[in-house]
């Protein structure tokens, strides 16, 4: 609506209250909008047209035209803003939204308007209705190619548009079978076959084969030199250890690794988000839309809205969710919303998928605590102090993760002392066991 940035031009310029007529010539408003007379001449039309002016143009050389304004402001930069809502522009909404109006009954209106379209709902599609989950979200995701995703947004993604050949079951401790139906190993463990599903498709129809397990697995081993995807000097060093000696495809669904020497480690790089498999033939914007086997495939991902729809053909159950919409507002990590700005319903945005602890009576709230910690890492390879053990241990205590975890607050539920939550934990309850005898507040003799 590029019509209502001239008509709040001018009337920003004009100043003036509707249907109160001013005195302004095809000059002037030329110079306010930046563009030749004749061009205001069909600007001015347009906005008559619309029931926006009254204009009266002067009759000969020197006589001014006569305009009167017959639409408030804020119902033009309504419209305005609801029309890049109805295109999917919330982003842009938003910043008009402040740009021109920052009166909390326009806020009102339009954070409400964008609100009432998040959650789960039953949505009008083609001939029937679907099951549309929508979810904001702070910042674009450009990187979704497996190889290339390292934060935890884009490797959550990688789980929902692409497979992998074995998956490791948490609850058993167990590697099962996923786009690989069955693997063996000889006695020695340096040679692995792995047989596929059959019938397996991409979200583009084509058959998944063994081709395409050897393309991505290539590319991450850097053994092939053909491919374009990465540069010569950027090697994938995790998987030198486990020296690769060659994979061959040996049937349509079969493939074979041979290593150098045995590795308990390959189902465990074969599991990981990077493995994830990717066809031979990929396109140009490859990164931003990828094409995997997983339960969802995607339809749109750009600087307003990443969009995935559930993947009729998938090899397992089918997803639940028919679409899902993730809008890309830029605002929620650049300036919080204030209490009673979102529809009555505040949004504190401290994590992209939170759930606000303000939902409606009787919603069903899951929480998971997310494992994961910040860590400094010490080179001790490089000249210097920190080559002293006693220096490294000296420091740590200096940092005092435990105060720092106290101070700092928010979600942060405790000081780590491993990357495994459980040794964590278990470190954690010797150190309180230990401070308590030493301030005298426990026998140590007592039994736990």
């Amino acid at each position: 609506m590029q019509i209502a940035y001239h008509y709040l031009k001018l009337r920003e310029h004009v100043g003036y209250a509707e249907k109160e007529p001013v005195e302004v010539s095809l000059e002037q408003l030329a110079e306010v909008l930046c563009c030749t007379p004749r061009n205001v001449k069909l600007i001015v039309k347009q906005c008559q047209e619309l029931g926006w002016i009254e204009w009266q143009p002067g009759r000969g050389r020197g006589n001014r035209s006569i305009i009167t304004f017959n639409m408030e402001s804020k119902n033009v930069i309504r419209s305005w803003v609801q029309t890049k809502i109805d295109k999917g522009q919330y982003s842009q909404a938003i910043e008009l939204m402040r740009r021109y109006d920052q009166s909390p009954p326009i806020q009102q209106q339009i954070t409400e308007s964008i609100y009432k379209q998040f959650g789960i709902q039953s949505t009008p599609y083609k001939k029937g209705h679907i099951d549309l989950l929508r979810l904001p979200f702070y910042r674009e995701m450009p990187l979704l190619d497996p190889i290339n995703a390292t934060r935890r947004t884009e490797l959550h993604m990688n789980g929902q548009l692409f497979d992998t050949l074995v998956e490791w079951d948490c609850s058993n401790a167990v590697f099962v079978p996923r786009l690989a139906v069955h693997w063996e190993q000889n006695r020695d463990g340096t040679v692995w076959m792995f047989y596929l599903r059959k019938g397996v498709l991409f979200h583009n129809k084509k058959e998944l084969t063994s081709a395409d397990v050897h393309h991505t697995l290539m590319r991450l081993s850097q053994l092939d030199s053909d491919c374009a995807n990465l540069e010569p000097n950027r090697l994938c060093c995790e998987w030198k250890v486990l020296h690769i000696r060659k994979i061959e495809a040996t049937h349509r669904y079969a493939l074979r690794i041979q290593l150098a020497a045995p590795s308990s480690l390959l189902l465990h790089y074969l599991a990981a988000p990077k493995a994830s498999i990717i066809p031979c033939q990929t396109h140009e914007n490859n990164e931003r839309l990828p094409i995997g086997t997983g339960p969802f495939k995607l339809l749109r991902n750009d600087a307003e809205m990443v969009v995935l729809e559930a993947f009729a053909d998938y090899y397992r159950e089918r997803a639940q969710l028919d679409k899902v919409e993730i809008w890309i507002l830029k605002e929620l990590l650049t300036q919080k919303m204030p209490d009673g700005g979102l529809g009555g319903q505040p949004m504190l945005y401290t994590h992209p998928f939170q759930i606000h602890a303000h939902a409606p009576t009787g919603t069903t709230i899951m929480e998971q605590t997310e494992g994961g910690c910040a860590f400094i890492i010490m080179n001790s390879r490089k000249q210097g102090p920190l080559q002293d053990s006693a220096m490294r241990h000296t420091l740590r205590k200096l940092l005092q993760p435990e105060q720092c975890v106290a101070e700092l607050g928010g979600n942060r539920i405790g000081a780590a002392y491993s990357f495994f939550p459980d040794w964590s934990a278990a470190i954690a309850t010797q150190i309180v066991v230990k401070s308590k005898v030493k301030h005298g507040t426990e026998d140590p003799e007592t039994e736990q």
